[in-house]
């Protein structure tokens, strides 16, 4: 009887037992026949939620009721309690309350965003208080606000024991407050810090007793962020053996553990640069008592240490100063306060230059000579450097900002590998920077070393894109899955980037699709496990769903199909569709593609390459891709002085104002370090001696209203409906069976272009 009972299920194609027939007599299993009344219960409520909505809301379309429905309610167990509760309250929109089942607060929130002026969070009463407050907490007979339900539960805190509100509890389950809880986190971390310091102090002087570093901590820095700030400048700065110019917390420091018995170094002064002893300190300056005696302005010796100047110049000559306007303030003979005599005379020790300046080995340099120190460290000496090298540094030190190339240097993976390199630790080869990831940071140096000859030009496109597959992989749950896929990548899409790789074409829109066929297909396996099936047991639904329910980006997975049918990765009952014909996508008038080049020529406040893109793909009908590798090779003036650009092979003649335009690129965006190398490109990108991307030219466009894609096909879809397909092919640099497909879309007369011609 049970074998009677069992055939093959029409929705998951699984042969079992069977329970009953649907609607339309095809037999169902009981998961499927379970799944289909599920859907059946879920739009049912779906629909009992939008008529609520509709009786509170009539302005609210569905389809924003819908959207708000599936951000706020998209599982079925919410779906099913959001349904029970309005139709157990369908008055809750008007009357309220909203905010005491999570899903209903959270669903009424989305359809206020979604622009709903009828409906608003409605809270409860509180109990207590007797204010429309949401609720903290539900009790016997209702809930209670925050401020009451905190008013109510208090404990005595088993620290202070002071009632207050219980925010945590220790080991013990005892009430613990918030203030002492925060108490004993700074306890802890000032524990943490001084072990941070006493490891760091026992380095320069094992004999140093823990206790009196702990007792010097507490007297001099008894807080956690000026312990922290201590903590930053021993790890970064010198070690305490040297004996330097310090920052005055570690002087301070230093001078403590040294009246403790510690053997250390002072630190040094500032004006004399001998040891600071007895220290002085004034704000943010280090001196020794004999310098600290010495009046900047009369230069006497009888000034008390801890003022900055002389009792006399004190009492000397005040007034309005000439620079920054500030009144009854002690002047020089420059008729300068002291705060803008210090400013005016801050100069580089290294160059001279007046500029902020920054402490770097010993002396006050600005920011681009320590730059150079920092290049020495991670390079080695300048005059010792191969050429290549030596221009990369020449590059470096010409960057607009040394600040930020500094921190590059020093907080980046790419200043560890200059370090390391400059070392002998690594060699300088694409495999070693292999070995340091996928950092953008390796890869903006690798570009670098690239421009300047120190590395082998190579194109790393297929590593990346292995490095990509290998992760996509690893979403894949089904291991059988996961190994179908992996051959698809091994024997298909590989063999097909590298065969592109050694005939030397470009890799990057190659690589690019590659990705992205890898995570549709990724994509594609995760819904069909989500239906509890494998590509092995998928159905020919799932197929269909798959392709009927998105974008056109979805039929990249079709190579992939059609490769594991002929595999036998798949069932022999589903068929793979076929693609769908091409057809000429939507365009706009020439009056609109006009009024867009008019606004190229001129409008002046877009940025010049921009301009001459956005001219090549509107006038010229080009693709982002052939735009984005154009070099300055391929912009010539002939003999009668047309400028004509080199288009794919085809010579084609730039007019006004977009010749002018073009001689002025390529065009620099900013001043950094690979801004400072030479480029052939006419649209360099932000890496040194790469082109800008198309992508990144769409995005450019699209943000001064320009659509690269639509334009294009409006050009192109134009130029066909006018001028016979050969010298359309010449025009916009298409093969003749392009240009014909374009012809034919278009539906142009082609045919009597002569006779249009002759006419004119």
């Amino acid at each position: 009887m049970a074998s009677a009972n069992r055939a093959t299920c029409a929705y998951c194609g699984v042969h079992r037992r069977v329970a009953g027939r649907d609607p339309d007599g095809l037999a169902w299993c009981v998961p499927c026949q379970q799944r289909h009344r599920g859907a059946a219960l879920d739009a049912a409520r779906r629909q009992r939620v939008i008529a609520v909505v509709a009786g509170a809301d009539p302005s609210l379309g569905t389809e924003l009721v819908e959207a708000a429905l599936n951000a706020t309610a998209g599982a079925r167990t919410t779906l099913r309690r959001l349904a029970d509760h309005l139709d157990a309250h369908p008055e809750a929109f008007s009357t309220g309350p909203t905010s005491t089942v999570a899903v209903l607060d959270r669903f009424t929130v989305a359809l206020v965003a979604a622009g709903s002026t009828r409906i608003a969070t409605i809270d409860p009463l509180c109990r207590r208080c007797g204010r429309h407050r949401r609720w903290h907490a539900q009790v016997d007979g209702g809930g209670e606000c925050a401020s009451c339900w905190a008013r109510v539960h208090r404990e005595p805190c088993s620290v202070c024991a002071r009632p207050r509100r219980v925010n945590h509890r220790d080991a013990a389950g005892q009430a613990v407050c918030e203030r002492c809880m925060q108490h004993d986190r700074r306890l802890r971390r000032l524990d943490e810090l001084a072990d941070e310091i006493a490891e760091v102090v026992h380095r320069a002087d094992p004999a140093v007793a823990v206790a009196a570093i702990r007792a010097a901590l507490d007297e001099l820095v008894p807080n956690v962020p000026a312990r922290a700030l201590i903590a930053r400048q021993l790890g970064a700065g010198p070690p305490l053996s040297a004996g330097v110019h310090r920052l005055v917390p570690v002087a301070r420091l230093l001078d403590a553990l040294r009246v403790a018995g510690a053997v250390l170094p002072a630190a040094t002064c500032t004006d004399c640069g001998e040891a600071a002893q007895p220290l002085v300190t004034y704000r943010s300056v280090v001196r020794c008592l004999s310098c600290a005696r010495h009046c900047p302005g009369c230069g006497g010796t009888t000034k008390e240490p801890t003022k900055p100047w002389c009792n006399r110049c004190d009492r000397g000559p005040r007034g309005t100063c000439g620079d920054c306007g500030r009144v009854d303030r002690p002047l020089d003979a420059n008729i300068r306060c002291r705060g803008c005599r210090e400013r005016v005379e801050r100069r580089c020790a290294a160059c001279g230059v007046q500029a902020p300046r920054t402490w770097v080995q010993g002396r006050w340099v600005c920011q681009r000579c320590a730059l150079a120190v920092d290049l020495d460290c991670h390079l080695g000496p300048a005059d010792a450097l191969a050429a290549p090298l030596a221009v990369l540094r020449g590059a470096i030190l010409a960057a607009d900002n040394p600040t930020r190339v500094r921190t590059w240097l020093r907080a980046s993976a790419a200043g560890k590998v200059l370090a390391s390199v400059a070392a002998g630790e690594t060699a300088l080869t694409h495999t070693a920077l292999d070995a340091f990831g996928a950092d953008h940071s390796v890869m903006h140096l690798r570009s670098l070393l690239v421009a300047v000859a120190a590395l082998p030009a190579e194109d790393r496109s297929i590593n990346r894109f292995e490095a990509f597959a290998g992760a996509q992989l690893g979403l894949i749950d089904d291991s059988t899955d996961r190994g179908v896929v992996r051959a698809w990548l091994r024997w298909q899409v590989l063999p097909r980037l590298r065969a592109r790789d050694e005939a030397a074409k470009p890799m990057a829109h190659s690589a690019n699709n590659a990705r992205r066929s890898v995570r549709q297909v990724v994509l594609l396996l995760d819904g069909v496990h989500g239906h509890g099936r494998t590509l092995r047991t998928c159905v020919q639904a799932d197929l269909d769903t798959w392709f009927a329910g998105g974008s056109s980006i979805r039929w990249l997975t079709r190579p992939f199909l059609v490769w594991a049918a002929a595999r036998s990765h798949l069932a022999k009952a589903v068929a793979v569709p076929a693609s769908p014909p091409q057809a000429l996508r939507p365009v706009i008038d020439a009056e609109q593609r006009w009024a867009v080049a008019r606004r190229l020529v001129n409008d002046d406040t877009i940025s010049v390459d921009i301009r001459v893109v956005g001219a090549l793909v509107v006038l010229y009908a080009q693709p982002l891709a052939r735009v984005a590798v154009l070099k300055s090779a391929d912009v010539h003036r002939s003999c009668d002085g047309t400028v004509i650009v080199d288009l794919a092979g085809n010579p084609v003649p730039i007019h006004e104002p977009f010749s002018t335009l073009i001689g002025l690129l390529p065009h620099r965006r900013s001043n950094g370090v690979s801004d400072q190398l030479d480029t052939p490109w006419l649209f360099p990108g932000r890496h040194a001696g790469q082109h800008c991307g198309p992508v990144i030219l769409g995005e450019r466009l699209r943000a001064i209203g320009i659509e690269p894609l639509l334009m294009r096909n409006s050009a192109r879809a134009q130029l066909a409906g006018e001028i016979p397909p050969a010298m359309l092919g010449e025009i916009i640099g298409v093969n003749a069976n392009t240009a014909t497909r374009w012809a034919a879309m278009s539906g142009g007369n082609w045919t009597a272009y002569a006779a249009d011609v002759d006419e004119r």
